[in-house]
């Protein structure tokens, strides 16, 4: 694989894992009232739910941040890559 192709892959990568969180958010607000009236919850329960998540991910991106300080973005990206399926 030449590495011009490589490179083209990786950004796409890049851009899809970016993508992943205004994905779900987009997805996931619109439809809470229907999925508290299905599970028959409160709609606070599923808020606590969207909260939980962004909590999470915004966490994760304080770790990540300061890893790619300390240790430079590439590897900190090829190793999260790796991470995931």
């Amino acid at each position: 694989m030449s590495m011009k192709k490589m490179e083209n892959r990786l950004l796409l990568m890049l851009i899809l894992m970016l993508a992943v969180e205004q994905m779900a958010q987009t997805v996931y607000i619109p439809a809470m009232a229907a999925m508290a009236d299905a599970l028959n919850v409160h709609d606070g329960t599923i808020q606590r739910v969207m909260a939980a998540y962004l909590m999470t991910y915004s966490g994760s991106q304080l770790i990540y941040g300061l890893l790619s300080v300390g240790v430079g973005r590439r590897p900190v990206i090829l190793a999260g890559m790796t991470i995931l399926p």
